[in-house]
């Protein structure tokens, strides 16, 4: 692959944002970031500022029993990389719920998700996914791969009632401790076969 096709597809997701930017009206008290409302949730880009409150509601949300993987620096580092997307629900600057994605060429990899208990089931999760969602398609990504523990069942139900489909079951997927589900959604069709599996790189957090 020639050094100019990862600037190509980069460029394009970044585009792709910048279109959604566009048509998006933004109040003047709020952050200097891409922001859309879906049912009254407000959904924008993560702040570096924000990398501690991330990290710790991936400590004590997501990563129980893992080790702590997603640790500020690497947190800090995915608001940082144009490659990646940190999305927020927010109350002035206290982060309500976060979700990151990654993009590839063809392919968006949602890494993580996570919502504080006291504002579950008030939608913010499938806002989050709604809004990277956007982004992937704008950019004409053909798929969202999705991973999450097999006995996380509040997960599971989330990605199935926002279009994912459970597709493999990986034995001992985390840390070698707990067994894992691989979930996707195909935003188009697949234009050849060997699409269907290429998954990336699972994150074991």
């Amino acid at each position: 692959m020639s050094q100019g096709q990862p600037r190509k597809r980069i460029g394009r997701w970044v585009d792709a944002l910048s279109r959604l930017a566009s048509s998006w009206r933004r109040p003047p008290e709020s952050l200097p970031n891409f922001q859309r409302d879906y049912s009254h949730i407000r959904v924008g880009l993560a702040t570096p500022s924000m990398a501690e409150q991330i990290a710790a509601m991936s400590r004590d949300e997501v990563e129980v029993g893992l080790g702590w993987q997603w640790t500020p620096q690497r947190v800090w580092e995915s608001i940082r990389d144009r490659r990646c997307n940190v999305a927020v629900v927010r109350e002035h600057q206290r982060v309500l719920a976060f979700a990151i994605m990654r993009y590839e060429e063809t392919t968006a990899h949602l890494m993580l998700l996570a919502v504080r208990p006291e504002f579950r089931r008030k939608g913010f999760a499938s806002a989050l996914i709604r809004w990277l969602e956007d982004v992937a398609r704008e950019a004409e990504l053909r798929c969202i791969f999705v991973e999450c523990r097999r006995n996380n069942d509040a997960a599971r139900l989330l990605y199935l009632e926002c279009g994912f489909y459970e597709t493999t079951l990986q034995p001992r997927m985390y840390r070698r401790r707990e067994d894992g589900i691989h979930l996707e959604k195909w935003l188009r069709t697949p234009e050849a076969a060997s699409d269907w599996r290429r998954w990336p790189k699972t994150d074991r957090r």
